[in-house]
């Protein structure tokens, strides 16, 4: 689904896409006007932050009506044709993209191994059999993990703190895999062919230049505040280029427009025939 190249620009362009569908979908929904309600006190709830995710999950029946009759509709969209089945099949996936990355940020461990498991036919599908073999070890893994590691150190798994983050937002963007490592720790412990270069190759010295790593990395990070100079180790994994995309498709009504003319654009070739 995504390339692994710019990767940020594919998650807003993949994000605008399936909101555009959504918004598609929406329109032939039929709401009446408590649903109408209930969706925008719902609506101010979120952008007031007074609601919680597990209230939003915990809907009411309106609520559970609409999702309902939203899946009703994608149901009947995959029948009309090939097209429409491939459209909904792209919207489940972008589903699952969404609903993944949401459980990184919130650190939300079920929903986690959850888009995991749904990950895997895709990598069939796609022919990356490395992917989805390592999903199956992983995943095998995890779900065994309560009974590995102590039961202290896994309740703060479940509880959220397997998400790391850099400042007090919800996310830095920054996967909590190899990304954190090279961007946090090994940015300032960067040296000149290796830790071992020119020292001993010891276990106990290399342990002693590890163990300091962390007060290593303060020190560094707080004479660069000093002195207001940055290291000379450049990341190219932020997502400061996902905000140079085109400004013309920067929300959802670019594909909304072009979809309308592309159904025009059909709709003129079948009354010529």
């Amino acid at each position: 689904m995504l390339t692994g190249h710019a990767c940020a620009r594919a998650v807003i362009a993949h994000t605008l896409l399936h909101l555009t569908l959504a918004t598609i979908i929406s329109k032939e929904l039929v709401i009446d006007d408590d649903m109408d309600a209930n969706l925008q006190n719902t609506i101010e709830d979120v952008k007031n932050n007074t609601i919680s995710y597990n209230d939003i999950e915990n809907c009411d029946e309106k609520t559970e009506a609409l999702l309902d009759q939203c899946n009703k509709k994608l149901k009947q969209y995959k029948g009309r044709g090939s097209t429409g089945k491939l459209w909904i099949q792209y919207f489940h996936m972008v589903s699952i993209a969404k609903e993944f990355k949401r459980a990184e940020r919130m650190g939300d461990w079920q929903a986690h191994l959850n888009c995991v498991k749904e990950m895997i036919p895709y990598f069939h599908a796609s022919w990356h059999f490395p992917y989805a073999k390592s999903t199956y070890l992983y995943l095998q893994d995890m779900l065994l993990l309560e009974n590995v590691i102590d039961p202290s150190v896994f309740r703060r798994v479940i509880q959220g703190f397997r998400t790391v983050r850099c400042s007090a937002k919800l996310s830095c963007g920054t996967s909590t895999d190899h990304m954190i490592i090279e961007q946090s720790l090994m940015k300032s412990m960067q040296t000149d062919g290796g830790i071992s270069r020119g020292r001993s190759t010891q276990e106990s010295v290399i342990s002693k230049r590890v163990y300091s790593m962390r007060t290593k990395n303060t020190v560094c990070e707080r004479l660069e505040d000093l002195g207001k100079s940055y290291s000379n180790v450049e990341s190219s994994t932020t997502d400061e280029a996902a905000y140079d995309i085109n400004e013309e498709i920067s929300d959802s009504s670019f594909f909304s427009e072009q979809s309308t003319e592309i159904q025009q654009q059909g709709e003129e070739e079948e009354s010529e025939e």
